[in-house]
């Protein structure tokens, strides 16, 4: 079982086994959604990626089309799953649509690899459509699979 999946299925049991009763603290019942955004949480950051979108080159290889939702709350290091909490709802929506979505934010994933399958560090990214992610696309398959 992977890391990812281990955190997944511990924080729903938690959560199906607290005091809550099978709810999340806003008492809205657990969805798959929760796994979803967990999976994203584990493997997307928004260091990598800012650590990316800030290098001097990038602004001369990339067109930056979208902001980063909620860059102001995820941006403190720490849990971004915590820090996300204050942000407007429709904004952490955005958030985890935009993540997977566009591949400009494909720095951000922890598996990027060049065309070859080489492991690369978001530092090291020229042009964000030449690299791939695994974990972006299983993260877009989970997000479809909830429509």
């Amino acid at each position: 079982m992977s890391p990812a999946r281990i955190v997944t299925v511990f924080f729903v049991a938690v959560m199906a086994t607290s005091s809550c009763g099978g709810k999340s603290p806003e008492n809205v019942p657990l969805t798959p959604s929760v796994e979803v955004r967990a999976f994203a949480n584990v493997h997307w950051s928004p260091e990598r990626y800012l650590s990316w979108r800030n290098l001097p080159r990038t602004a001369r290889f990339e067109s930056i089309t979208r902001a980063l939702p909620c860059s102001s709350f995820v941006a403190i290091s720490g849990d971004v799953e915590t820090n996300i909490r204050t942000c407007d709802t429709r904004e952490t929506q955005e958030y985890y649509e935009v993540i997977g979505y566009y591949t400009q934010f494909v720095a951000g994933w922890d598996d990027i690899s060049d065309s070859k399958g080489n492991m690369i560090k978001a530092t090291e990214i020229d042009s964000s459509g030449a690299i791939l992610s695994l974990n972006r696309n299983r993260y877009e398959t989970m997000r479809e699979e909830l429509k």
